[in-house]
């Protein structure tokens, strides 16, 4: 049996799939209630207000090679913020996060050779462990 949250997300769920999410939105305003959008990424970057305030970035990306990404969104002049590195490649942190989590070299190479733990080394002469 799921749990009372779990029955609420089913019930919302159901619910939110009744309408489009213009067509929420527009309810939402006329109840004057803050209604906005999860923006998908194409969205985000060709939404009017992202390109007038400039928070789009470009940045070089190691697999990837250069990629546009949301900038930090707040400027502050005595301390701006900008991105500090390109979004990781999948499975790049797997090893470092689980060994301070307690697991062991071994328990490691054992849910890699399962297929379980996807790691991945940027130096490319370690790439699968």
């Amino acid at each position: 049996m799921l749990p009372l949250e779990g029955i609420q997300v089913l019930e919302l769920t159901e619910a939110f799939s009744q309408k489009t999410r213009e067509e929420w939105q527009q309810l939402f305003r006329q109840a004057r209630l803050r209604c906005d959008p999860c923006l998908t990424y194409a969205e985000l970057f060709a939404h009017p207000q992202v390109e007038a305030n400039e928070i789009v970035t470009t940045i070089e990306h190691p697999v990837q090679g250069e990629i546009r990404m949301p900038d930090v969104p707040v400027r502050l002049s005595k301390t701006p913020g900008y991105p500090q590195c390109p979004p990781p490649i999948l499975g790049q942190h797997s090893k470092e996060i689980l060994i301070k989590l307690g697991y062991t070299q071994q328990q490691i190479d054992e849910l890699i050779t399962k297929g379980i733990l996807k790691a991945t080394s940027l130096d490319h002469s370690n790439n699968s462990s």
